[in-house]
């Protein structure tokens, strides 16, 4: 069973995370499909928009906490998830194509920075967004540190990074994190509606309006996540870390 299920409708690609008994938690497999996914979808001009979904009660649950605290070294373990997971999102980034994402249940730590990079996002009304990262001595990374002040300031970016409010749909929307929230019965549709009208528009104007919209923030993004990168494997190899991975894992 693949982790990362791939299919292709037209322009619109599908991308589903498929580990569901996992909570789609991010370990090296998933990471590099979605980084292969994103090179392979990024050089193909037939391609417009990625829809990124999830299989399963959690959208994604972030790191895979249990592949960190069996690796040999927990360091080098988060480096390589962390950048390769980074790799698959300056591929987005940097592409003409657009991002839509259709949310379910939680999006935690890196499930979290997953949504934030996408360019439109449709939550089901039981989605929820916390950062996670305190609760295991970590640092933020998939671009939130990067991401979040810009859409939401920093003032409730401290909020939900320090203080660790989590956020349920209505919130995410009112804060502009999601761009709209509907029934769980009605997120794959709306989504796909979406993806569906935005593979209609030309593409060069689709191209040119996403490099305009990306113009403000896209700038120093490759060098942010490198210190993302950098801080969370450094944290991870903390004793205070280790202790509060295993206290995690063995719930």
């Amino acid at each position: 069973m693949s982790v990362l299920r791939i299919e292709r409708d037209g322009p619109i690609a599908r991308l589903t995370l498929n580990r569901p008994t996992a909570g789609n938690a991010l370990d090296l497999e998933l990471a590099r499909a979605l980084r292969d996914g994103a090179r392979t979808l990024s050089a193909d001009e037939s391609c417009a928009v990625v829809l990124i979904d999830a299989e399963g009660v959690l959208f994604c649950g972030g790191g895979d906490l249990a592949g960190v605290s069996a690796a040999a070294s927990p360091a080098d373990y988060v480096r390589e998830l962390a950048g390769t997971v980074h790799e698959a999102l300056l591929a987005f980034a940097n592409s003409d194509l657009v991002l839509v994402g259709a949310v379910h249940g939680p999006a935690a730590g890196g499930g979290f920075g997953l949504v934030l990079n996408c360019d439109y996002v449709v939550a089901a009304e039981d989605a929820s967004f916390v950062s996670a990262y305190s609760k295991v001595a970590l640092s933020p990374d998939c671009g939130t540190s990067y991401l979040l002040p810009r859409i939401v300031g920093p003032t409730r970016a401290t909020e939900f990074v320090l203080v660790g409010r989590p956020l349920n749909a209505a919130t995410a929307r009112d804060w502009g994190i999601v761009n709209t929230v509907e029934p769980a019965d009605r997120v794959g549709t709306v989504a796909r509606e979406a993806a569906e009208k935005i593979a209609r528009m030309p593409r060069p104007a689709r191209a040119a309006s996403k490099r305009l919209l990306a113009a403000a923030w896209l700038p120093g993004y490759r060098e942010h996540l490198e210190q993302e990168r950098d801080s969370i494997a450094r944290l991870s190899s903390t004793e205070e870390s280790a202790t509060l991975r295993a206290a995690f894992v063995g719930r």
